[in-house]
């Protein structure tokens, strides 16, 4: 990054199920999905991010990135 400051955060999907009795010997199972958003860090001028996902050929994204300030940034395209 050449210029700015961006946080790196990632989603974690947590899964609860819940039981309620519907009858003597019954019950139904709920399942509940949460999803909290957890910080990795914080980039700031003259670092990088994203290099993992090129280099290990990924192609769902394992995080988000979301601008502090204003940014300029440098971007590679690997060509397939």
């Amino acid at each position: 990054m050449k210029d700015g400051a961006v946080t790196m955060e990632t989603c974690l999907e947590i899964d609860r199920y819940h039981r309620f009795p519907l009858q003597h010997d019954k019950w139904e199972v709920r399942k509940e999905t949460k999803t909290y958003r957890y910080k990795l860090q914080t980039v700031r001028s003259g670092q990088c991010f994203g290099q993992e996902e090129i280099l290990t050929n990924l192609k769902k994204r394992t995080s988000r990135v979301v601008a502090l300030t204003n940014c300029s940034i440098v971007t590679f395209r690997k060509n397939m």
